[in-house]
Parts: C-alpha cells; sequence; structure tokens
C-alpha cells in the first residue's frame, strides 16, 4: 500500500470514530432566517442522546414553536435536562421558555418551564416504546437578545416505570406482584393508574414511597386501591416529609386497580381534619415515587367487601380470622353526583351457623395501643335477622377480649366497625388499618 492509501485510511477510519463515538449537536433554525421545524409535520428529527440548541424568539418572530422527532426504542424512564443562558442582573421566576414531550396527537405528557431564575430545569417521564415529539415554545422580550438554549434527551430502558398515558382505568399499566415500579405526577390534573391480579384470596400490602419533600408534612399523594367500576377498597394520603407509607386490604381472587393522584386535585378535603394546618393538602411537584404490592394468599383474612350481611365473610367455628378496618377517602370517580357512600369507614360483617344451641366464645384480640384507654371497636352479634343480640366496646390498650354469650340454633352475624368518635379529629385515635383477630369457639 503506498503512502497516499495509507493516509487516506487512516483519516476515513478518523472520521468513523469522531462520528460515531463523540455526542453529536444539533442546531435547530437559525434565528435569522425562516423557523421551518414550526409544525409537528415539520418536525426536526433528533437522537436520545444528542444536544440540540436553538435560540429564542427575536423581535420579528414575537413567538417562536420548534418541533424534534425522536424514537423511544423501548419502554423506560425519560430524562430532559433543558438550560439556557443566564441573564445577568435578571432572576424573576416569569417564564423564560416551555418545553413539552407530546405524541402525534399533541397529547402532553410532560412540560417543563424554565426562567430568569432557573436556567436549568430537569424532568422524566416514564414512555412506551414509540415516536414521540419535543415542543419548545418562547416569546420575544426586548430584555435579552439571541438567548440561546440547548436541550438533551437521556433513556433509561426499564419496564419499571410508569408509561403514560395510563392516566385512566382502560389504560392502566400492567404491574406485577412484589415488583417496585415508579412514577411522577407530573400536574395537578394528572394521575397514574396500575393494575394487577391476585389468583386467591388474601392480604394485598401496598407499599409507596416518594422523593423526601423537606419540611413539608403536608398530604401531596392519594393511593387508591379499587376495583374496575372505581370501587375502593382502601385510601392512602402520603405526606412530603414522610418517605414510606404501606396499608392492608384483604381481597378475593381477581383483578384491581391502583390510582396515584394529587392531593392538590380536589380529592382531599380539608374539613376532614378539623381545620388542622398540619394536613393541609398540596402538589408534589417533580418529586419521583415507588409503589409495590406484595401478596398473601390467606384464606383466614377478610375479605371485602364485606359490609353488609349479603355480602358476610362466613367463618368457621375453632379458626381465627385476620382483618383491619379500611378508610375510603370520598372520591367521585364515576362522576355519580348522587353517591352518598363515597366516603365512609367500613365495617366488616362475618357469620357463622350453630346446628344446636349452646355457650359460644367470641375471641376478639387487637394490635395494642398503649395509653389508649377509649374504645376503638364496637363488636356486635347479630342474629339472621339483622337484631344485636350483643354489643361490646374494645379499648385500644386492651388485652385479648373474650366474650362469652349463650346461642341458640341458627344462623349469626359477628360485625366490627369504628367505635363512637370523630373519625377525622385528629384529637381522636382511630383503629384504621390497626390489625384485628376474630375467632368463635
Amino acid at each position: 500500500m503506498n503512502l497516499l492509501k495509507k493516509v487516506s485510511s487512516v483519516a476515513v477510519f478518523s472520521m468513523f470514530l469522531f462520528t460515531t463515538l463523540v455526542p453529536q449537536t444539533v442546531y435547530a433554525a437559525n434565528a435569522s432566517a425562516a423557523n421551518t421545524n414550526d409544525s409537528i409535520q415539520n418536525a426536526t428529527n433528533v437522537t436520545i442522546g444528542s444536544e440540540v440548541t436553538g435560540t429564542a424568539a427575536t423581535e420579528d418572530e414575537e413567538e417562536k414553536d420548534e418541533y424534534f422527532r425522536f424514537t423511544v426504542p423501548s419502554n423506560g424512564n425519560l430524562t430532559v435536562n433543558f438550560k439556557h443562558d443566564a441573564l445577568k442582573g435578571y432572576d424573576s421566576e416569569d417564564g423564560l421558555f416551555e418545553l413539552e414531550i407530546m405524541d402525534a396527537q399533541e397529547n402532553v405528557y410532560k412540560t417543563i418551564d424554565s426562567s430568569e431564575s432557573d436556567t436549568a430545569v430537569t424532568g422524566s417521564v416514564g414512555l412506551k416504546a414509540g415516536t414521540y415529539y419535543v415542543h419548545v415554545n418562547s416569546e420575544y422580550d426586548d430584555e435579552y437578545t439571541n438567548l440561546k438554549y440547548s436541550f438533551s434527551l437521556n433513556l433509561n430502558v426499564s419496564d419499571l416505570y410508569e408509561k403514560e398515558y395510563n392516566d385512566d382505568i382502560d389504560t392502566a399499566n400492567q404491574i406485577n406482584i412484589n415488583n417496585e415500579y415508579h412514577g411522577q405526577i407530573s400536574d395537578e390534573d394528572d394521575g397514574d393508574y396500575y393494575k394487577f391480579t391476585t389468583t386467591a384470596p388474601g392480604k394485598v400490602q401496598l407499599y409507596f414511597n416518594h422523593d423526601k419533600v423537606t419540611n413539608n408534612n403536608s398530604y401531596l399523594w392519594r393511593i387508591d386501591i379499587m376495583d374496575k367500576d372505581s370501587n375502593i377498597y382502601q385510601t392512602l394520603y402520603s405526606a412530603g416529609d414522610n418517605k414510606e407509607d404501606s396499608v392492608v386490604v384483604g381481597l378475593p381472587q381477581g383483578e384491581y386497580y391502583i390510582y396515584v393522584s394529587s392531593c392538590d386535585d380536589g380529592s382531599y378535603d380539608d374539613d376532614d381534619y378539623d381545620d388542622d394546618d398540619s394536613y393541609s393538602d398540596g402538589f408534589a411537584g417533580s418529586a419521583d415515587y415507588a409503589l409495590k404490592v406484595g401478596f398473601t394468599a390467606d384464606a383466614n383474612y377478610e375479605q371485602e367487601f364485606n359490609d353488609s350481611d349479603a355480602s358476610a365473610n362466613p367463618i368457621d367455628l375453632q379458626k381465627t380470622y385476620s382483618a383491619a378496618i379500611n378508610y375510603r377517602g370520598y372520591a367521585d370517580y364515576d362522576n355519580d353526583e348522587d353517591d352518598e357512600d363515597d366516603e365512609s369507614s367500613d365495617v366488616d360483617y362475618f357469620t357463622f351457623n350453630l346446628s344446636n344451641s349452646k355457650k359460644v366464645n367470641i375471641k376478639f384480640g387487637h394490635e395494642k395501643v398503649r395509653g389508649e384507654s377509649d374504645n376503638l371497636w364496637e363488636v356486635q352479634v347479630k342474629n339472621h335477622n339483622g337484631n344485636t343480640v350483643k354489643e361490646y366496646n374494645v379499648a385500644g390498650n386492651s388485652g385479648t377480649k373474650n366474650y362469652k354469650i349463650k346461642l341458640n340454633k341458627g344462623k349469626y352475624y359477628i360485625t366490627v366497625t369504628q367505635a363512637d368518635g370523630d373519625y377525622y379529629d385528629d384529637d381522636d385515635t382511630s383503629c384504621t388499618d390497626l390489625k384485628y383477630t376474630v375467632r368463635v369457639n
């Protein structure tokens, strides 16, 4: 090989390395030229991992819209890093740029705003594999000219992130038991639905954790466990400074949904908490959350809904059954303004049969609440007509209680509910989510 060929080969190889290993920069339309990517149809193609640069609207343009098309090859979490030149002497929080992640129908999945005082911003959103668009909007301001911006896109490939849109039951993300999934509430109107399946009756435990929102004890997230008809089995509220929460509910075999929403969407009522400012609502902003559904098959755990004699859980004599009084927050997810039972404390019904008259022992155990002498549970024994035969009140600091009662042959019900007291008053201790057991000998 002669020297000229060697030099040519080295040059070609060097160019190959440069174009494949060095991050590429994509330049938006020149500010002095006509804006050619001003619609989705004319979007500029960009790739994940590349840096895109551009300039804000000029005086002639007044307002500028730029669109960029990119492809997500696999399900995952997309992170957007956006920045622009700093404006010396200006520190206003007024918006300068608005960046949106959207699909071809211009459904917006994520919005990021920058300002004079916030020149570098980051946002993330879970996306399915597909084609998406970045929309950058700016308006001319005589305080600055030729203001430059740049953004980059990065993808963490994973099926353990929410995939927008999952804003209603029909678009719920399917999740697996014992896997942790990550998500984010984009704005006050956003909500994330997840769907899971249990293969047997048992105990479902929902774990919820999130980035700590420092010095904020307001409730920021609301999490509901529900069925396909939006009937709520359990509601959990999570405060900004409380990083981890969990709730348990007993459910039959079937398909269920989890709905994560912002407490700032109107679903949370401050009045329920007696105007205690420490329980006000709020919006979590860009804080990430994670949730996991645990499940233990257990035929001796209550199965909701067991809120009436018609839906009472049958129990066998000489067996211990576990349960808890659940909290179900107000929600009108089915848009039925006539609903009167959308918010309620739980009541649990159990039923058993006696083949002959006998004296029975009703054994009631519970998690002990130290120092709580007030009654937390109300336990009633009812006959087949629903008439109360005996009523017992159980204090929080009491031990296991044994109630002996003479009963005739027939069908009976045991009901367990919250004892007298304001269910929402912070001065009253609630039995909500405290495990109890019931056994008939």
